[in-house]
């Protein structure tokens, strides 16, 4: 499928707006849906919090993505992120694009191309730009559950805006290998379960290595009411002075559904 070069510039001006959400690593088995009607199809969000008083703050987050399905693959791209002030001063800000194609979707294995750029102030990170390739494979799908492996190459190219004193460079390029394992299952007639792990060493010092690992839960507690469980980690083994090797965020919520009969 030929990508229209209208959608690739729009996603990069989600990036450009330095109003998208972002990380050095992305989930995007986050990112997919299994529910995309053929042809074209899209969405958008945003809000801002504004608020005054004994603290003063601006936050603006923004995010949209664009779908195409169809001729036996899919296509996605997306990008999320976020502005932030505080006083007057600018306290956040980080942005990221994502394109992904999936050829033979439908079917055992499944071919990835995909290429993603981001930048994320409180990681001291100016650029990340990246392109990649490689298998999907389906490993087992039974009633309603499923678990898929991929793996494949990618490139990256990294800017820093780091400390004078720092010696960690300011620019770098590597190879690496990204491998991942996903797993969904459903949990009663109202709940999933979701978990995937990643992995990317350099090729060339596979001492350097990057982890992704989320779990999710969701439960349903009445027919209008579930709860949500989100954990979330990430570890660089070589990160910038300053920035810590591990991340880690748990976050719950609610969500209610009204309407209906």
């Amino acid at each position: 499928m030929r990508v229209d070069g209208r959608i690739v510039l729009l996603g990069f001006l989600l990036l450009t707006s330095q109003a998208v959400e972002s990380a050095a690593q992305v989930n995007t088995e986050r990112l997919r849906r299994d529910d995309l009607p053929s042809g074209l199809s899209g969405s958008a969000d945003g809000s801002i919090t504004l608020h005054s008083g004994n603290v003063d703050f601006t936050l603006i987050e923004l995010g949209g993505r664009l779908d195409h399905s169809g001729n036996g693959g899919t296509t996605f791209l997306v990008g999320r992120g976020d502005l932030g002030f505080q006083d007057g001063e600018r306290f956040t800000r980080s942005g990221m694009v994502h394109l992904r194609q999936v050829r033979g979707a439908d079917g055992r294995v499944a071919m990835e191309f995909f290429g993603q750029a981001d930048h994320d102030r409180s990681r001291r990170l100016s650029l990340r730009a990246l392109v990649g390739a490689g298998p999907r494979i389906r490993i087992l799908e039974r009633d309603g559950a499923d678990i898929r492996w991929g793996t494949g190459y990618m490139f990256e190219h990294e800017r820093l805006d780091l400390a004078p004193d720092d010696p960690h460079p300011d620019r770098t390029s590597h190879h690496r290998l990204t491998t991942y394992l996903t797993a969904n299952a459903p949990i009663g007639e109202e709940g999933a379960a979701s978990a995937t792990v990643y992995a990317q060493p350099r090729l060339d010092a596979w001492g350097d290595v990057r982890l992704l690992a989320e779990a999710r839960l969701a439960a349903g507690l009445s027919d209008r009411l579930s709860l949500t469980v989100t954990w979330n980690l990430r570890h660089d083994s070589r990160p910038p002075e300053g920035v810590a090797r591990l991340d880690t965020v748990l976050k719950t919520g609610l969500a209610v559904a009204f309407g209906g009969g």
